[in-house]
């Protein structure tokens, strides 16, 4: 029988179902092959995997008690060809509920004049339809009522209304909110002019409106404090002197009913408020708006672009208000206004904000003599368009192993440490106030030949000296001459040269840190030199080091080792400290009284050590010790020119000086030329190595990348005597020190150590 593509059967499902909440739902989806289709049911809208229901050529998607949660599109999907997508069709369902307020302005009370502003929101399904209504009569459609010029008659009850329709029932809700309305006393009632006997009764009335209800005061002259107070002033027995005006007075706070001269129309301070702004999408953006002048105190409201009046973000501030805003469309541009307003009228000002965008891309150009094999320079214009914004910087990538990024605010910048006859993409971007516009980028092979590339190099810092190991460069068509040591010190501009290295197997140059100035910052860099020229040396070259005021020095120390017969040492200063030049530091000497010695030691990465002065061992002529010597090294195995012995120890560089125990107890003799050479310390290649030591430890195997350290010595070494390290102890970390010797008619043993 052949496969056919799955095919729905007429209305299963339908494109569309509503439901009411708290009922079942349940929709079934019929398809037909052959063969017969597995049948899955998903939820489409929440991303969810997990089918709703399944089954063999039909399925039901069932949920009892349906929520308002549970709407959103489902896919009834058909399958019968593991080889192909599934058949599907959609419906979309609709969970209809009641409707619910869920914001409305609470109860306000504002100044007559003013604008009473009204918000009422609410959620439900279908959408409710929200209306106002005062007393019971219609106001308008919507959730926003506004009302702009109050007056007294105002102050009511608004009702906010949202309903909506489903099944065969309206369904609505209220919520009410009361508004007052401040207006200024007023004189509606006093007695009229009267003329008393003498010894008669007076009895004066007035009466005010106003809210809050006014203070009334009876005053005989304008400068004579009040008679009485409230609204009559009686007189049971009037006097001669008791004829005269009298005068009424209402009023609250500082408003009074008969003197117009003590109402301000609020001003709004131009420069004091904020004047036009700039933002972006996502940025937020505060506007302030301070009155100057008003009496009584003006309300302040704040209006969006299209009118709409903000009630959120909104704090009140000494004189004023201030309103914080999220920029995050084009409708969250243009003026917001804010108006302060009193019983006396009302004012506005204006703020615009202005959107701001990314800047346009430079015009990139790099020149055929701006190309070299192992960089280039790239120069650019600056964009035409700036997005509003005036131009910070400028980023510089090109997609090197590993990439490289630069930052610069010049229109032009030079890029090393290329590869010859390469293919590269170099992009460069303008930055503003918004951030990173869209970028530049050309393509282009570097030449085959020319001057080469920065040699790669690291700096190894101790107390006493700068050590730089590099490793050749490509020469980039051109023989190598030379390399030269560049240093500059704290924020000089220009390099100064400071050592040429003509020996091109020498890959290691020590600068002594006596030489250098304490408490200051140095940079070094390391160039190589061929037919071509010299490799290029940009600012942002270069490795630093800072110069300690106090530079600490570490200390070796001796400790008995096991026993073995005393050695006596060569030399002629008896009790005089030895010295091997060259090692990272310098250690002082510590003593002891049976079989001590004085020992000061100086260490050079990668170069073969010699001995410049005597061991010298004090003590009985017979003792059943030998001596072991711990002391500082500062050489991890993951140091740029070590491939040897090191390898298996797997360490790293922390920086921090390793203290290695070394153990001589084996020894063993051997006839070089005529002369028999002193005892020395080796380690028996037959024996099988042990976890933590080293078989074959030299120094010079580490100026043979990629020979192991069981392998015979290299050929330039043949004469070398040396010294072998069996095994270290107390250490978490082993790091391997290195002892390699010059052999000499005055050879000593390393076992005085």
């Amino acid at each position: 029988m052949p496969r056919l593509r799955p095919t729905f059967l007429p209305s299963h499902p339908n494109n569309t179902y509503q439901i009411i909440e708290g009922k079942d739902l349940k929709i079934n989806c019929t398809a037909i092959g052959p063969p017969t289709p597995t049948i899955t049911w998903v939820n489409i809208s929440d991303d969810s995997v997990h089918p709703k229901s399944h089954g063999s050529g039909s399925a039901v998607l069932q949920i009892d008690n349906i929520k308002r949660y549970h709407a959103g599109v489902y896919e009834c999907r058909a399958n019968n060809n593991p080889n192909e997508t599934a058949a599907t069709k959609r419906t979309k369902v609709t969970v209809n509920y009641p409707p619910k307020i869920t914001h409305y302005s609470g109860d306000k009370t504002i100044n007559e004049g003013g604008v009473i502003e009204l918000h009422c929101l609410a959620s439900g399904c279908p959408k409710p339809n929200i209306t106002w209504s005062k007393k019971g009569g219609f106001l308008q459609h919507g959730g926003s009522l506004s009302i702009p010029r109050a007056t007294r008659n105002d102050t009511d009850n608004y009702t906010c209304t949202a309903n909506n329709f489903y099944g065969t029932d309206q369904h609505q809700v209220k919520a009410y909110v009361y508004v007052t309305v401040r207006y200024r006393p007023s004189i509606v009632y006093w007695t009229k002019d009267q003329i008393i006997n003498e010894t008669n009764p007076i009895h004066l009335t007035c009466k005010a409106d106003g809210y809050p209800s006014p203070n009334i005061t009876w005053t005989k002259s304008p400068d004579a404090p009040p008679v009485t107070r409230g609204n009559e002033y009686n007189i049971t027995s009037v006097e001669r002197s008791g004829a005269g005006t009298y005068t009424c007075t209402a009023k609250y706070a500082d408003l009074l009913s008969f003197c117009d001269s003590f109402l301000d129309k609020p001003t709004i301070s131009k420069e004091l408020s904020s004047s036009n702004s700039t933002s972006w999408n996502g940025r937020q953006v505060t506007l302030k708006c301070i009155v100057s002048d008003g009496l009584p105190t003006p309300d302040i409201t704040w209006y969006k672009p299209s009118g709409q009046e903000i009630t959120t973000g909104v704090t009140s501030i000494a004189k004023g208000s201030q309103v914080v805003i999220t920029t995050i469309d084009g409708a969250d541009y243009g003026s917001y206004k804010c108006k302060a307003t009193n019983i006396a009228g009302s004012v506005e000002h204006l703020i615009n904000v202005t959107q701001l965008f990314p800047p346009g891309a430079p015009n990139v150009t790099i020149l055929d003599q701006d190309i070299q094999a192992s960089s280039v320079t790239v120069r650019w214009a600056k964009p035409g368009y700036d997005g509003g914004s005036p131009v910070i910087d400028y980023k510089v990538q090109i997609n090197t192993n590993p990439p490289q990024e630069h930052n610069t605010s010049n229109t032009e910048h030079e890029l090393t440490g290329l590869t010859k006859n390469t293919r590269y993409e170099v992009r460069v971007y303008t930055r503003n106030a918004v951030g990173y516009g869209n970028a530049s980028n050309l393509i282009f092979t570097t030449k085959k030949r020319g001057p080469s590339p920065l040699p790669s190099f690291r700096l190894i810092k101790s107390t006493t000296t700068i050590t730089l190991l590099w490793t050749k460069p490509d020469d980039n068509g051109g023989e190598l001459k030379n390399y030269t040591i560049y240093q500059k010190q704290g924020v000089e501009k220009r390099w100064a040269s400071i050592h040429v290295v003509r020996d091109l197997t020498n890959l290691t140059y020590v600068i002594h840190v006596k030489g250098l100035e304490p408490g200051q910052t140095y940079r070094f860099i390391v160039t190589a030199t061929n037919e071509y020229g010299e490799s290029e040396v940009g600012d942002d070259n270069g490795k630093k080091a800072y110069i300690s005021p106090m530079p600490s020095t570490p200390s070796p120390t001796t400790e008995p080792g096991p026993n073995r017969d005393e050695r006596k040492g060569y030399g002629d200063n008896k009790g005089s400290p030895v010295v091997i030049a060259g090692a990272v530091g310098a250690a002082q000497t510590k003593k002891r009284k049976e079989n001590s010695v004085d020992v000061q030691i100086e260490h050079s990465l990668c170069n073969t050590l010699t001995v410049s002065g005597f061991f010298l061992i004090t003590g009985s002529t017979k003792s059943t010790r030998s001596d072991r010597a711990s002391y500082h090294n500062d050489i991890d195995p993951d140091s740029v020119t070590q491939q040897g012995a090191a390898a298996s120890l797997g360490g790293v560089d922390d920086g921090i000086p390793t203290y290695a125990a070394v153990d001589v107890s084996k020894k063993k003799k051997k006839k070089e030329a005529q002369n028999e050479i002193a005892d020395y310390a080796v380690v028996d290649k037959s024996k099988k190595k042990r976890p933590g030591e080293i078989i074959y430890a030299e120094l010079a195997d580490f100026n043979s990348p990629g020979e192991a350290a069981e392998a015979p010595r290299p050929i330039t070494y043949t004469g070398t005597d040396y010294a072998d390290i069996t095994q270290f102890q107390k250490q978490d970390e082993p790091e391997p020190t290195y002892a390699n010797f010059q052999p000499s008619k005055n050879f000593t043993n390393i076992q005085g150590m």
